[in-house]
């Protein structure tokens, strides 16, 4: 989730933030797609039936604590 998220927020972002070179509307309609069909029923999946951080339900910081924990056990 965390490359997909990046990859879409500096395809967004970088244009109008840095002045970058726009990506076309085909690239980025390809991207969320990838992202919204595939990489969020995944992360739904990995978040039913969890204990969480901060309470019954899934935070910001649980997300967070999910990709950096990720991280480290793939390296």
């Amino acid at each position: 989730m965390q490359v997909s998220t990046n990859r879409l927020i500096r395809m967004i972002v970088g244009p109008i933030a840095f002045g970058e070179k726009p990506v076309s509307d085909n690239e980025l309609a390809k991207d969320s797609k990838e992202f919204y069909d595939k990489i969020l029923p995944r992360l739904d999946k990995l978040l039913v039936d969890r204990e969480f951080i901060c309470g019954d339900d899934p935070a910001i910081v649980d997300l967070q604590y999910y990709n950096e924990i990720k991280t480290v056990i793939t390296l």
